[in-house]
């Protein structure tokens, strides 16, 4: 009985294996061939950016490129004079109202072309309905965290003098990716540049990492700690299958469940979503308010900034949430990101601006929904409700002040 258990224990893992691994093979095999198929195409998957002493990376000024999404669209994407993701030129020395965003790359607009991002989006919204007096500095660029929209906004405040600032707050990472994340950092792990940290319960700004391209000298302070998720991440991110399912409603259901072993496949939503953080979330949060407080104190007294709420997927899709995060009403909240956001912007110069509710009743009428299945990022249609949502939140500012 025990050698028949066996044996079929032997076949049904070498089927599923074998199975597996031709799985594998086709997938790979297919994203060879879409690669070679818009080879042709100017810098084809080339890298846009260049290294930056203060804040790590910036985009190439005037570049254009096109790469493969993991949704398998092509995208194009360009850079403009000032080295913005804009198919319009800027121009620092204009007197028109002037508007400057930050953010990661749900605002740089990656997954889409450059001109259907929401920055660009909402400068056509406001030619076509305001005013063409208004002139949108789009500063962000995927990777970037809190920390880097800092020091973005301190370079540029004095350079191009903006009226207004938008800064797009994405709860898929802005609650992880800020500061140094121990030995490395999140995004552009060794990549040297200025950061934020707490000592004593004052917000100092470490510039010790300043000019380094790539560092490779650890921090003799931060014990080196194994763990397995991730150990498993690394090792999966190469395989097609992984990339095709990682977020799936099956895979982000094991996820929402995995907390409870004190594992952590998800950091960045598992800290926006939860209804109680552990020690390190909390030190993570309480540096994000500090951050948001030193631009509100720094440049909020004489020019309005907004913060943008740009949920992530899993915030706005109702059905996706009941089949996922939902399952634990005791221990995830779909407007936690929202309310952990109102808090660190309460009491300051900083005004909220929130997209989910009506995300969430737009999300309904699109089969496609307002997100890119596989890439994560906002699809055309997400990118355009987020600028109108904007536009009917700045434009009366601006109608008042002129």
């Amino acid at each position: 009985m025990i050698k028949k258990f066996f044996f079929y224990f032997i076949t049904i893992s070498f089927i599923l294996l074998l199975s597996l691994a031709m799985t594998e093979f086709f997938l790979s095999f297919k994203q060879k061939k879409n690669l070679e198929k818009y080879s042709n195409l100017k810098n084809f998957m080339s890298s846009p950016r260049e290294y930056h002493p203060e804040y790590g990376w910036n985009l190439k000024k005037n570049y254009e490129f096109y790469y493969l999404t993991e949704d398998n669209h092509v995208v194009r994407r360009v850079t403009n004079n000032m080295g913005f993701a804009s198919n319009y030129d800027n121009n620092i020395y204009s007197k028109k109202y002037k508007i400057l965003i930050v953010g990661d790359s749900f605002t740089e607009g990656l997954g889409v072309d450059t001109e259907k991002s929401w920055p660009n989006q909402l400068q056509d919204i406001i030619k076509n309905n305001l005013t063409k007096n208004i002139e949108i500095y789009n500063a962000a660029v995927a990777g970037y965290n809190l920390d880097q929209y800092y020091f973005r906004i301190r370079e540029l405040d004095e350079l191009i003098k903006p009226d207004l600032i938008l800064l797009g707050f994405s709860s898929a990472t802005d609650f992880y990716d800020v500061g140094k994340n121990k030995r490395y950092f999140v995004y552009g792990k060794k990549i040297g540049r200025n950061y934020f940290e707490i000592k004593n319960n004052l917000l100092i700004e470490n510039s010790s990492l300043n000019s380094q391209r790539f560092f490779e000298k650890e921090d003799s302070n931060v014990a080196n700690t194994f763990k397995i998720e991730e150990f498993i991440k690394n090792f999966l991110k190469d395989f097609e299958i992984y990339k095709k399912f990682k977020k799936s409603k099956y895979v982000l259901r094991i996820i929402s469940m995995t907390r409870d072993l004190n594992l952590s496949f998800w950091p960045g939503a598992e800290i926006a979503l939860s209804k109680k953080n552990n020690s390190v979330e909390i030190e993570k949060i309480n540096l994000v308010n500090k951050i948001l407080k030193k631009i509100s104190a720094e440049f909020g007294k004489n020019k309005k900034i907004f913060l943008v709420h740009i949920p992530y997927n899993i915030e706005v899709d109702l059905i996706l949430w009941k089949k996922t995060f939902g399952k634990q009403p005791d221990k995830y909240n779909q407007r936690g990101a929202e309310k952990k956001i109102i808090e660190a912007t309460k009491g300051s110069n900083i005004e909220f601006i929130s997209t989910l509710e009506i995300l969430q009743n737009e999300s309904i009428k699109f089969e496609e929904g307002l997100y890119l299945k596989q890439d994560g990022h906002l699809n055309i249609i997400g990118n355009r409700i987020v600028a109108q949502i904007i536009y009917d939140k700045i434009s009366n500012i601006y109608s008042s002040n002129n």
